[in-house]
């Protein structure tokens, strides 16, 4: 039946969602004016260039052209966006074809990938009921080997293929099973995974599956953390960094905490010429103690050592324009392209291509990029375009990637670079970790 408590789908989308400097300066102020209580404060990180609301983009993707969905699955545009970045991704990917029904909602499970920090699950979903927003899996729970994840943070992503029966989704979700910590290697795996309310309806769809062990794409690497970052709010004591496939993540706690302390802007550089982009982040303090986690992108390859590098943002200074290039330029443009931004940070564009109105440029920072929102498509009146793929963050990298949008044509867009102006390293500060 229908679950009209929508507090699981809401504190995911929410989490999401920025908003302007000067709200959260007004905010500020209004808080700061208020007597101290002893109760939790927690606080979301937002970003300078914000990639308009998470509504926004959801939509976006979920109505896309039904024709075009047809042609290319959502499984298949991940995989054509490496993110399944081994030489023999395809030797991990399971096959499913598995039905599971319930609540008039039928799911069509396709396809799986398992790691150690995230399951991958591609599937299709059909339901009489119209969708409330992005239709997508609210509540869940899974277990690996029997330990178990109940509600894990659930990334869905998908578009609308029919309405002959119904409203028929392709869709993947991304699901963190990080806190089941490293899955054996050694071992085979057994997994249950229950989905208990999809798009508000309560139900049970079970998907069961024992795996081999060469099918775990990979494991989870820590950091040793005996190391605190010197801050002026107090130091900051890293309690885990797990660098996994398809995403990073960072706790870390402060004691003493300044009261000007909100949260903590930093990359993680590793020794394998990797920069990973903080991309979500969230802190709450209670009785001057603050705890906050981070999300990063994710390792291509095992590092030995990382480098935490912190930075401070002065939002009075603008960031400056370096280069326009019209969007019909870019396809004929001598490659690699090389676009100095400043001393010490270049911007190479690779490869570009526009097919089935899609353009995709592909990129490579070189230097130490602290924000790749400096480079993105605008129409040519100076309004943003979301990238195709851009509400699924992890995909967005500071060292190399891949920059995809759905325009209509090439005439009405430009690409704009700017500069870090507004971003001050703290390279005097940084700590150095090695990985376990």
């Amino acid at each position: 039946m229908v679950n009209n408590n929508f507090d699981k789908r809401i504190k995911n989308i929410t989490s999401k969602v920025e908003v302007p400097e000067d709200f959260i300066v007004f905010t500020d102020s209004i808080l700061d004016s208020l007597e101290p209580k002893s109760q939790p404060t927690k606080i979301n990180r937002f970003r300078r260039l914000p990639m308009v609301a998470s509504f926004v983009l959801i939509f976006l993707f979920i109505f896309l052209s039904p024709v075009y969905a047809k042609l290319t699955s959502v499984f298949d545009s991940f995989k054509s966006l490496d993110i399944f970045n081994k030489d023999n991704s395809d030797d991990y990917i399971n096959s499913l074809n598995i039905t599971a029904k319930d609540s008039d909602v039928t799911f069509n499970f396709k396809n799986l990938v398992i790691s150690g920090d995230s399951i991958i699950l591609s599937y299709e979903a059909t339901t009489p009921y119209k969708p409330n927003s992005l239709p997508g899996i609210w509540d869940s729970d899974v277990n690996v080997n029997g330990k178990k994840v109940e509600d894990p943070l659930t990334e869905d992503y998908g578009t609308l293929i029919s309405e002959d029966n119904g409203y028929t989704y392709d869709m993947v979700s991304i699901i963190d099973i990080l806190d089941i910590k490293n899955i054996s290697e050694n071992d085979n795996i057994k997994l249950k995974y229950t989905i208990k309310n999809f798009d508000g309806v309560d139900g049970k769809w079970n998907l069961s599956l024992n795996l081999p062990k060469d099918k775990l794409y990979d494991k989870v690497y820590y950091a040793d953390t005996n190391k605190p970052l010197k801050t002026p709010y107090g130091d900051i004591n890293f309690d885990e960094i797990s660098l996994g496939q398809f995403y990073t993540k960072a706790f870390y706690s402060i004691s003493n905490a300044s009261k000007d302390f909100k949260f903590l802007h930093y990359i993680i550089k590793t020794d394998k010429n990797e920069t990973l982009f903080n991309y979500r982040g969230s802190s709450a303090s209670i009785d001057g103690s603050s705890t906050g986690e981070d999300y990063f992108s994710s390792i291509k390859e095992r590092p030995d050592k990382i480098w935490i590098i912190p930075y401070k943002t002065n939002y009075d200074v603008p960031s400056l324009l370096v280069k326009e290039i019209p969007a019909k330029d870019l396809i004929n443009l001598p490659k690699p392209y090389v676009i100095r931004i400043s001393e010490d940070l270049v911007l190479n564009i690779l490869e570009t291509s526009y097919k089935n109105n899609n353009l995709e440029i592909k990129y490579k920072f070189d230097g130490v990029c602290f924000d790749p929102n400096i480079v993105s498509l605008k129409y040519n009146d100076d309004t943003y375009v979301n990238q195709k793929y851009g509400f699924n963050p992890n995909l967005i990298r500071a060292d190399e990637g891949t920059l995809t949008y759905e325009i209509p044509n090439l005439d009405d867009f430009k690409l704009k670079v700017v500069n870090q102006n507004h971003i001050i390293p703290e390279y005097d500060k940084q700590i150095e970790l090695s990985v376990k």
